[in-house]
């Protein structure tokens, strides 16, 4: 049960007491206070107090608010951890890609602009937490809402682009229910303004217009994995580099994003 709903409770209690209490003086309902407890000096204090206590106090929120920190704590836990070892195993395929040249096919169209082609640090790195939702803009079909974004620095920013099913990665992940890798930068390498980006076909641009390819476009290789309730689709996580799309079809950097996907999936985004 969410907060939304069990912070019902509290408000109902204290309805019922308040209208009690003011049924009291109402001959019409005098029917109500005609028991021993309802004659009773003490009955109408207890209403009171007991009013009072769940509007002020508030127990249930509270009760449930506690449940809830210890719960965001825990999936805070195995978030991080799942980042950490997504971050540890793309650094090793990076230190690797000198030998097997995972990256050659960016070093070779000249997509990176560092002094060392192969210098994607922990810095890169992005991992980002999707639901799916009704929104007021999209009531019926919704739209996938950020719930969370990690990156080991301030730049670049997050930028907001609106994902539908089929737009973007993270769209084509809904669409599909299934891991979805692009390779962005090598398919947009030359495009270089709207008219551009006009000319390519819609399966290139995955519906984003020229401005939310714009907000989107340090992401250079994205990784999308679905979060399941059940069968169904419901979220998913995408990590994103500046490059090196080959490093996200890695199996066990899949299976790594695949296992806190499963754990979102089975809690229901309870503590995310």
């Amino acid at each position: 049960m969410t907060l939304r709903y069990i912070r019902h409770i509290d408000s109902t209690v204290l309805f019922i007491a308040t209208v009690l209490l003011a049924l009291r003086e109402q001959k019409e309902f005098a029917w109500l206070w005609m028991s021993e407890l309802g004659r009773s000096s003490w009955f109408p204090l207890a209403l009171l107090a007991l009013g009072s206590f769940f509007g002020i106090v508030q127990p249930v929120v509270r009760w449930s608010e506690r449940g809830q920190l210890q719960d965001r704590i825990a999936m805070d836990h195995q978030i991080n951890s799942a980042f950490s070892n997504i971050l540890s195993r793309v650094l090793d395929l990076v230190h690797q890609s000198k030998d097997n040249e995972i990256l050659q096919p960016a070093v070779s169209l000249q997509l990176v602009e560092a002094d060392d082609p192969y210098a994607l640090s922990h810095r890169d790195i992005a991992l980002h937490i999707w639901r799916a939702k009704r929104t007021i803009r999209h009531p019926l079909v919704g739209q996938l809402v950020r719930l969370r974004a990690i990156r080991m620095a301030s730049t670049p920013t997050t930028q907001p682009v609106i994902f539908l099913r089929g737009k973007g990665v993270t769209g084509a992940c809904w669409e599909r229910n299934d891991i979805v890798v692009a390779d962005n930068i090598s398919a947009h390498h030359d495009v270089h303004s709207q008219e551009a980006w006009l000319d390519v076909t819609n399966s290139t641009r995955r519906n984003l217009s020229w401005t939310e390819h714009k907000r989107s476009k340090h992401c250079g290789a994205i990784l999308a994995t679905p979060i399941r309730s059940g069968e169904r689709f419901s979220g998913c996580i995408s990590v994103d580099l500046p490059y090196g799309a080959r490093i996200l079809e890695d199996e066990n950097l899949q299976e790594l994003a695949q296992q806190v996907a499963n754990r979102i999936g089975e809690r229901r985004f309870l503590g995310v």
